[in-house]
């Protein structure tokens, strides 16, 4: 579940790439169970954030996967998002860790528009930071 918030005060995670972005990219693994991936970054600068959602879990959900809980509550904030546009689509690597049940993903069943939406909407897209 995602619970708007106001955008004002935060930033986006993501850099706009063009041809002068200067671009890192390195193996990475999110936990020591998961798959390792090839993450990209830039220095910046970041998006202007016009949207922004506090991303909650239910307990059940937390527990799937190994999972822990940090305390007694049915609902548990895991992330808080900032994007540059209203619908970000999922992180399309995200995705697919989902959708093939992979560790650390939780199983979502995503139509192939799905995916080639938001792979078009990545294309440009880089986390930010070194």
């Amino acid at each position: 579940m995602v619970v708007p918030l106001p955008p004002e005060g935060f930033v986006c995670g993501t850099v706009l790439a063009d041809e002068h972005t200067p671009l890192k990219a390195s193996l990475e693994k999110r936990q020591a169970h998961e798959d390792a991936y090839v993450q990209v970054r830039s220095p910046g600068p970041r998006e202007t954030a016009a949207h922004a959602g506090a991303v909650l879990y239910s307990a059940e959900t937390l527990l799937e996967n190994d999972g822990r809980r940090s305390g007694d509550v049915q609902w548990e904030v895991v992330c808080i998002l900032a994007s540059a546009t209203e619908n970000e689509p999922m992180d399309p690597l995200t995705m697919a860790r989902n959708y093939l049940e992979k560790p650390g993903g939780t199983f979502a069943d995503y139509s192939a528009r799905d995916f080639a939406e938001a792979i078009w909407y990545w294309r440009r897209r880089v986390g930010a930071g070194e």
